[in-house]
């Protein structure tokens, strides 16, 4: 008898088991307002082709790791307020993010930090569509390599 592996879908994790929090002057605040969040560590690679050879080598150089996420716009003093006045007194300020996704079979749970985020890229401050629930999009570079507070296993 050949040994099969089967899928359990009661272990299969989907966006209603996650969540993202943002850490304030050491407070966590659970963003509730947030219908999506992604976080993707990017890997730098340079070519290398070395004489005689007919294989090109990648030799990695570095990597970095950023977090978008998208908010339904409820209030302002989490986030926003805090970015535009720290703009104006000279300076980006930073945040620190924690993901969560908390598997309901069986209560396991798997958690990431993400530290010393600065804003990176476009941020929306207003956009309007009538008719429909204004959302802003914002995206931060993460400047500390992500950790695991828990890790799903299977």
């Amino acid at each position: 008898m050949a040994n099969e592996a089967t899928l359990d879908p009661r272990k299969v994790v989907t966006g209603n088991d996650g969540k993202l929090y943002i850490t304030i002057k050491g407070k966590s605040y659970f963003m509730a307002n947030v219908d999506t969040f992604q976080a993707q560590i990017n890997f730098t690679n340079t070519d290398f082709k070395p004489v005689g050879d007919l294989m090109t080598y990648a030799i990695p150089t570095g990597i970095s790791v950023t977090l978008t996420y998208t908010e339904a716009v409820i209030s302002d003093d989490l986030v926003m307020a805090p970015i535009l006045e720290a703009i104006a007194q000279g300076y980006i300020p930073t945040f620190d993010f924690r993901g969560a996704l908390d598997r309901k079979y069986d209560s396991q749970s798997q958690e990431l930090t993400y530290g010393n985020c600065v804003p990176d890229g476009a941020f929306d401050l207003q956009n309007l569509t009538p008719g429909e629930v204004i959302k802003r999009a914002m995206s931060y570079r993460v400047n500390s390599i992500p950790k695991f507070l828990s890790k799903l296993v299977a």
